[in-house]
């Protein structure tokens, strides 16, 4: 009996398995809704991703509303400010400018750096 009962349950994990293993990927398109406008339209949505003139990024130059462009793409580190290992100085010198420099200087190619921003993205810059 006991010996049925596996032969069983094997069989559904192996029939689980193969129907299950054959499916395809799904892509799923999607859009990320942001909040970081203030009600203001400040972006230009581009496919998936908005975009950002220098001009728009300069209006978020404080602590309590903090953007800056990194590498092309653009940041809101508002709530990133106090959290920073290095101090809130030096995330409060890029608020509202261009921190590729500074960033790129202090961190380079540093993983854990480029991870903390990846969620923090909110668009990129445009000319």
């Amino acid at each position: 009996m006991i010996i049925g009962l596996m032969f069983v349950a094997i069989f559904f994990m192996g029939t689980g398995y193969i129907v299950y293993s054959q499916r395809p990927a799904v892509n799923v398109d999607y859009v990320v809704v942001s909040a970081h406008t203030g009600g203001q339209n400040v972006g230009q949505e581009t496919g998936t991703e908005n975009q950002y003139t220098m001009e728009t990024v300069r209006v978020h130059n404080s602590r309590s509303d903090c953007w800056s462009v990194i590498n092309g793409g653009v940041y809101d580190l508002t709530s990133f400010v106090s959290r920073h290992p290095g101090g809130s100085k030096s995330i409060t010198r890029m608020c509202g400018d261009d921190g590729s420099r500074a960033f790129n200087k202090e961190h380079g190619r540093d993983r854990s750096a480029n991870s903390s921003l990846v969620s923090l993205k909110i668009g990129t810059l445009t000319q």
